[in-house]
């Protein structure tokens, strides 16, 4: 059973560090403090975490450590998706979702790295998002997948292309 995600607010969170390394400590408590001041969920390796600085491992263990101090009492969310080619791509976001959050976030960005357009971008997300689906439902991870779209980029002809709809959620950001 794909997972289900609260509705309310979920803080971007930012990552704490100490002497130049993330402070996993700091981020339990930063992680409790969010509980306790009762958000929904926490968004962890976001772009306000510095996602873009942190090597995949870091930002594996980072959700990690966030899944392990949230201990199933709100969601997590994460993203980590910052490569450019298709492939490192989907082993991010593999990755993050095999953390156990409860939903990987996309980059909408990340389907057409150079602006060539709307065709080029559904391909890219369309082909990304049902193959990460397909390994998801194969190892039987429940994991959501956000995929935030900042234009209207997606109306009904083209969500129909997507296999397993009631894995997905679509984050609205219109910039016009």
């Amino acid at each position: 059973m794909i997972k289900q995600i609260n509705k309310g607010i979920f803080p971007t969170m930012i990552t704490p560090y100490k002497n130049g390394e993330i402070d996993y400590n700091a981020v339990e408590k930063l992680t409790n403090w969010y509980i306790e001041n009762g958000c929904s969920g926490i968004f962890a390796v976001c772009q306000s975490s510095e996602m873009a600085y942190l090597s995949l491992d870091e930002k594996v263990t980072l959700a990690k450590a966030v899944m392990k101090a949230a201990d199933s009492r709100i969601n997590v969310v994460a993203s980590g998706h910052t490569s450019t080619s298709f492939d490192e791509q989907y082993r991010e976001l593999s990755m993050m979702a095999e953390t156990g959050v409860d939903a990987v976030v996309t980059v909408s960005n990340r389907f057409d790295l150079h602006n060539d357009g709307d065709d080029v971008w559904l391909k890219n997300a369309e082909k990304m998002l049902n193959k990460l689906d397909e390994k998801l439902t194969k190892e039987k991870i429940p994991t959501k997948i956000v995929c935030i779209v900042y234009t209207d980029y997606w109306w009904a002809p083209e969500r129909e292309k997507i296999s397993n709809q009631d894995r997905f959620l679509l984050g609205y950001a219109p910039i016009t």
